[in-house]
């Protein structure tokens, strides 16, 4: 077990108690019992390929985090597409005015010199934008007068009037046409919303696939591992009969001492490797444990260590270039990403050069007016249509510097686009190379698979040979080591060239886009918008499970619970006596120090 040193200071008081904590931890984690434990029957904890990719894809938070940032790209785009919802506008202004009136005004206002007016305004509306880019309004106005023009300007209080009102009825149009003007320019910004969804969509499926990727080497190194120390437990086996059967020949003089000192060392050294194999597995199941975000605190996994059931096989069909190139550029997601990419620059490209347009819009309206002692009558003018009301017209705007902002902004739009072009051909290039080299592998490694089968057949009837040979005296137990030697490291490179082999199919299914699908894990964003659902519904509420976290990461850490064994007891005690003398030595030494440097000021 590889673990993390600790640093303390000499001289803190602490550091003892401390360095005991840790020592006991230690001691009494499942991972540091884990040999004996195992040796002494502890159960495994069977688990198949894809129980454990789906166990990794539940408990991933790397590939939670992409889930959410998918509904979140696509909650913005249904956000974009809100453009079009319809606003209701309504407003009331109130006018208080007075103002002196001018001679020609007051032959116009009969010789009144002073005009005094205190005017309440209604208005009301459905508002929306529709694809065009055209601002439209449709809906009523008021105008609630009271001046001292009116037969009777009588006031009785906040909000009383004149009873003379104004109403209308109209529609307002506002339609770009240059700038801002047409489909392309009002969808622009949906289009782009669309485009990376899409772009987030396809980087959620390659952190997918990276995740699976990892996940079915981790369980191939996990099995390779096992076969490790399967091969080592078989190879104590044959060297301890060996050296029994020695043993028992030097008793009676049939063999000389070299031989049983051969078969004994040749024990000890695979039984050492046995040990190496073992820490191995340790370490690798507890990878396999980290990837679904586990621990072997757990009480289910405390019970129990991480076993591989699954075994490699060869892929019997010979690859096809062509086939494997038509399904990259139909799934590989790094090769779509970039499709994506191109066509997002490409609408920013065509609004940036909308934007270089001058600003020219056409407006109009339509209305129908009436006017009456109350809004009644007024809108009852209205009804009759007799007062109609249009008019028509253009607004131009043009920056006096031709348009700064627009123009750097387009030329980052080309510069977008060719980039985005560039990188859609060098995914391409690579796509192609990396396929070739991962058909070659698949080849490469079945043809190793197979060969190391033949070899390892041919040593195993070596061995079988040579015990029997080995029973009649025809030679000594140092050829039947070697051989037994021979025998494991073709075992295990039988072993390694499967693992490897299911490396290379899961290169090529990555290059090609594929491995989701084959593994039944290509969701659409259907699928994926109810994955995030349960995922949501399973975590519960987000502050909560916030708030719970943090409050673990403010507690002091404690050692895991578990008792120790004797012996594990008697090594903590003997360190930490250890570091109690080098803590006692440390103080000791600065004492000494300052008595010789008060003794040399003295003199």
């Amino acid at each position: 077990m590889r673990v993390t040193p600790i640093f303390l200071p000499a001289s803190s008081p602490a550091s003892t108690v401390l360095l005991f904590a840790f020592l006991l931890g230690s001691a009494a984690s499942p991972m540091a019992a884990t040999d004996n434990a195992d040796s002494g029957g502890r159960k495994t904890i069977s688990l198949g390929l894809d129980t454990f990719v789906q166990r990794v894809l539940d408990h991933n938070e790397s590939l939670q985090i992409e889930v959410m940032e998918v509904m979140i790209k696509q909650k913005e785009y249904e956000g974009e597409r809100g453009l079009f919802e319809p606003d209701f506008v309504g407003s009331y202004d109130h006018i208080d005015s007075e103002r002196p009136n001018t001679v020609e005004q007051q032959r116009n206002l009969l010789g009144a010199s002073v005009f005094d007016q205190e005017n309440n305004i209604y208005s009301a509306g459905i508002e929306a934008v529709v694809p065009s880019g055209a601002r439209v309004r449709l809906g009523p106005s008021l105008r609630d007068l009271n001046n001292n023009l009116q037969d009777q300007p009588s006031r009785f209080g906040a909000g009383q009037t004149g009873q003379e009102y104004v109403g209308s009825f109209g529609l307002n149009v506002v339609q770009p046409l240059l700038r801002n003007g047409g489909v392309a320019a009002t969808m622009a910004n949906i289009r782009i919303a669309a485009a990376s969804s899409d772009i987030a969509f396809q980087q959620y499926r390659r952190r997918l696939m990276e995740i699976v990727t990892t996940a079915v080497a981790s369980y191939w190194e996990l099995y390779y591992a096992q076969e490790q120390v399967d091969f080592y437990g078989e190879s104590v086996e044959v060297a301890q009969t060996l050296l029994e059967d020695r043993q028992e020949a030097f008793k009676v003089g049939r063999v000389s001492e070299l031989q049983v000192l051969e078969a004994r060392s040749g024990l000890a050294l695979r039984r050492s490797r046995k040990g190496d194999a073992q820490q191995r597995l340790v370490e690798t199941a507890n990878r396999l444990v980290s990837l679904y975000s586990g621990s072997v605190l757990s009480k289910k996994l405390s019970e129990g260590r991480l076993k591989a059931v699954d075994e490699p096989s060869i892929f019997k069909e010979e690859p096809s270039y062509f086939e494997s190139w038509k399904a990259a550029f139909d799934h590989n997601p790094d090769y779509l990403e970039r499709r994506r990419r191109m066509v997002r620059e490409k609408i920013r490209l065509v609004y940036a050069k909308n934007q270089r347009l001058p600003k020219l819009d056409l407006k109009a309206s339509y209305g129908l007016n009436g006017l009456g002692k109350t809004p009644g009558k007024a809108f009852g003018d209205i009804e009759q249509r007799e007062f109609p009301d249009w008019s028509i017209g253009l607004e131009m705007r043009i920056p006096l510097g031709g348009g700064i902002k627009e123009r750097k902004a387009l030329q980052a739009a080309k510069l977008r686009k060719r980039q985005s072009l560039v990188g859609l051909k060098q995914i391409e290039s690579q796509i192609a190379n990396s396929l070739d080299t991962a058909i070659w592998k698949v080849r490469r490694t079945a043809e190793s698979v197979t060969n190391y089968q033949d070899v390892v057949g041919f040593y195993e009837d070596v061995l079988d040979t040579q015990l029997k040979q080995l029973e009649v005296g025809k030679i000594d137990s140092q050829t039947v080591l070697e051989s037994e030697e021979k025998l494991f490291e073709a075992r295990n490179s039988l072993a390694n060239s499967l693992v490897e082999h299911q490396r290379s199919l899961l290169e090529w299914n990555t290059i090609k886009g594929t491995i989701l699908e084959e593994r039944g894990l290509d969701l659409d964003k259907e699928a994926l918008l109810d994955r995030t659902s349960n995922l949501l519904a399973r975590n519960g509420r987000a502050e909560e499970r916030l708030d719970d976290l943090e409050a673990v990461y403010r507690r002091p850490p404690t050692a895991p619970e578990g008792g120790m064994s004797p012996k594990e007891r008697e090594r903590a005690r003997k360190i930490l006596r250890k570091e109690m003398r080098k803590q006692r030595s440390a103080e000791k030494e600065p004492s000494a120090n300052r008595d010789s440097s008060d003794k040399t000021d003295g003199l």
